[in-house]
């Protein structure tokens, strides 16, 4: 048995007290918290002593998780991710009790006066252990097929190779600041300083936290983005700030100091990835083994997801004739991974870029080579994935070809050969990658969804959806189909959330898009008939009622365009005759897909060029050029979507390293992608194009545009080998920072 006092304090108190939430300059007075968090990662928790913190003038409460009255849980699961510890810690810095005090000053110090008595265990750190151990969350997972296609007999060579993606920060909970404040009828009020994107989860999982109803929690979020929202952890602080106002009858703010955040903050855990492949002397990879292990900490949450989706999407844009594809998710005594399924395709094609660079150093080609060689070729016999599912229609090699001849590739490639001949500290690196990445989520994990078209007689149009826009990118998309469709203009389109029951999920944008076309195609057909009347009574001869177009101009027979009737008079005239211009449309992806895996592909080539300075690491993005399949929808509005996407992957590609000490604390100290890395800059070029294909169907651009900043990534690549000395088995770190840039030079050189 041991007494240890807690050696994390909350000593920001000059920040703390500086924090502005939703602009309320009037806010009434409130009390402040500190959290007592273990210096454990794996111990048990036998007694907790809070009487000298409570005879603390100041001090208002201490809770203990014994004190919640409802479920101990942060997720939808009784049992799961407790808010705070009982009878046992699970990472370092778990919160084990919450001080509720007048200011933070005195909550920090009461901190240091809970006594908290822990008995250690032996913890399980990192993926090593846990593999040797066999600690592992939930079965493997494998996808395997058979090589029916063999590349030839010829097989040059064998790829070996074993690497470690980093753990990278998804979001700061130090940026998250809430205001709780109890009400009348024991209803709770919460004011978050950052957008809490799932409020329907969240008000449940609140809801049974306190032990209330639904209806008593009501939740207004601010305009900060928190990357990794689906996260059980990022409802930490507003559930701490709600149980403290509840527990106390008085208004609570509550926000983590910018050392405890740190060690609380959403995060992708490591991955390990071992290799094995095959390939010929033409560059054909002719068979790909590859085993992953996800670092999911204590408790799985959503590595299972990732997992899934990395697992489906670790071909990226090539055909392996023969693949097996296995994963598991460790267990181990860290705080859990919060990485999102877009994440899982992302890292998935960072894996197989692994590949292709790997084989490209071996046989001394150029990557473009030996990726144009193994890209998909639909129509033929390397048109399956190791899934089972075609990928015709898709216009990866169309998008390969066309974004060749945008950026002008092989005269800048002998452009930069000839210039990084003549550098002397800095090379300049290109690289074109394709990517291929399913949409949405899988048919299997979608659920049915509707959406209501309302028209109104001054010619504007309500679209509700049967949940809340978490992502905020389904409005643009939808706005776009109803000026498409029935000719009202964007700026005429109003959205209505369905009062928050439930966060529509990620990747169901396209599906939700699907129903209010079926909606508007309902409308349209009934209003046809009245604007066929009101054509005719002006003499226009109708040839076919069918072929009436809607635009923004209105409703026109195609032979005479230049004699429209507005929208507005036909909605009017059809609400007259007690016609109904409100249709819901329903779309359930299972009936209409069947047993395919997505829904469709998009996919999408990037070329992209980079400066690297060889003695600081930096890097400079000279220059983008984006050829994406879109669906159906094109023009300026995908185009913005896919170059904003785009950013935020090359945000991710630059983000903050996380590192860890051998006793399981976090030692990292800094913001999100705080490496000033001037990558994120947006380039000097810049240009998206998008691509209609024949599917007929809405492709959200953002998953591809975002995985394919991993082209800035392979440019990078390129610039290290023109330094020249680069072994078969280098491996580009991620998440990339000029410090990693910098010692894979200096390793190469060595």
């Amino acid at each position: 048995m041991s007494s240890v006092k807690p050696d994390y304090r909350e000593t920001e108190q000059a920040a703390a007290a500086e924090i502005s939430i939703c602009g309320a300059d009037n806010l009434p007075e409130f009390l402040e918290i500190a959290l007592v968090l273990s210096p454990y990662a794996h111990a048990l928790v036998e007694s907790i002593d809070i009487e000298e913190a409570l005879n603390l003038e100041g001090v208002h409460a201490v809770l203990s998780g014994r004190d919640i009255p409802g479920e101990n849980t942060l997720c939808a699961q009784a049992g799961k991710f407790p808010l705070l510890a009982v009878d046992s810690v699970a990472y370092h810095s778990q919160p084990v009790a919450v001080v509720i005090a007048e200011n933070a000053s005195v909550a920090n110090h009461a901190v240091d006066l809970v006594r908290v008595e822990y008995k250690p265990r032996i913890p399980v750190l990192g993926m090593d252990e846990a593999i040797a151990l066999q600690s592992f969350h939930d079965e493997e997972l494998v996808l395997h097929r058979e090589g029916a296609n063999k590349a030839g007999d010829d097989r040059s060579g064998e790829l070996t190779k074993e690497f470690t993606i980093a753990g990278h920060d998804d979001c700061s909970l130090e940026g998250c600041e809430v205001l709780a404040e109890p009400g009348k009828d024991g209803q709770v009020s919460i004011n978050a300083s950052i957008e809490i994107e799932n409020r329907g989860f969240a008000r449940s999982v609140l809801a049974g936290l306190l032990g209330k109803d639904r209806s008593k929690i009501r939740i207004v979020s601010g305009s900060g983005a928190l990357a990794g929202d689906q996260s059980a952890g990022n409802l930490m602080v507003p559930a701490i700030a709600a149980l403290a106002a509840m527990a106390t009858g008085k208004p609570v703010r509550a926000g983590l100091s910018r050392q405890t955040g740190f060690k609380l903050r959403a995060r992708q855990n490591p991955v390990r990835v071992i290799i094995n492949a095959s390939y010929n002397s033409s560059a054909l990879i002719s068979s790909l083994d590859c085993m992953v292990y996800l670092d999911g900490g204590w408790e799985a949450e959503r590595s299972q997801s990732v997992l899934h989706d990395m697992l489906h999407h670790l071909d990226s844009a090539y055909f392996f004739p023969e693949i097996r594809v296995a994963g598991r998710v460790c267990k181990t005594n860290c705080l859990s991974s919060s990485g999102s399924p877009l994440k899982g395709k992302a890292l998935a094609a960072l894996v197989a870029e692994e590949i292709i660079a790997g084989v490209a150093l071996r046989l001394k080609m150029k990557p473009e080579l030996v990726r144009e060689s193994n890209l998909y070729a639909p129509g033929g016999d390397r048109s399956v994935t190791h899934y089972g599912q075609d990928v015709d229609g898709m216009l990866l090699r169309d998008a390969w070809k066309r974004v060749k001849e945008l950026s002008a590739h092989e005269e800048r490639a002998t452009e930069i050969a000839e210039w990084n001949s003549n550098a002397s500290s800095a090379r300049r690196g290109l690289a074109v990658v394709p990517i291929k990445v399913g949409c949405g989520v899988s048919v299997q994990e979608a659920r049915p969804v509707k959406a209501e078209v309302s028209l109104m007689d001054d010619g504007s149009a309500t679209v509700s959806f049967d949940g809340f826009d978490g992502e905020g990118m389904l409005c643009a998309s939808v706005a776009t189909v109803i000026e498409e469709e029935l000719g009202v203009t964007r700026d005429n389109v109003s959205m209505m959330e369905g009062g928050a029951a439930q966060c529509i999920p990620t990747g169901h944008n396209e599906l939700y898009v699907e129903a209010v076309i079926d909606a508007c195609h309902q409308l349209r057909d009934n209003l046809r008939m009245v604007a066929a009347t009101r054509l005719e009574a002006r003499g226009i001869e109708i040839s076919d009622i069918m072929e009436l177009t809607f635009s923004g101009g209105g409703v026109s027979d195609p032979e005479h365009p230049d004699e429209p009737i507005s929208l507005s008079s036909v909605i009017t005239k059809a609400m007259a005759d007690g016609m109904q211009v409100k249709r819901t449309g329903i779309f359930n992806a299972v009936e209409v897909y069947g047993n395919r895996h997505f829904r469709d592909f998009s996919c999408g080539v990037a070329s992209a060029e980079v400066l690297v300075d060889g003695f600081t690491g930096e890097v400079r993005v000279l220059r983008v050029d984006i050829v994406q399949d879109v669906g159906r929808q094109t023009g300026e509005l995908a185009e913005s979507l896919i170059g904003s996407s785009f950013m935020r992957g090359l945000g991710w590609l630059t983000c903050g390293k996380i590192n860890w000490m051998p006793n399981g604390q976090i030692i990292t100290e800094g913001i999100c992608g705080d490496d000033g890395s001037s990558a994120v800059d947006v380039p000097l070029h810049f240009h998206c194009e998008a691509l209609a294909d024949d599917s007929g169907h809405q492709k959200a651009p953002g998953d591809t545009a975002f995985c394919l900043a991993i082209s800035i990534r392979e440019a990078i690549r390129d610039a290290i080998v023109a330094f020249g000395g680069v072994k078969p088995r280098f491996q580009l770190p991620h998440p990339v920072s000029p410090e990693a840039v910098y010692f894979s030079i200096a390793a190469s050189d060595s």
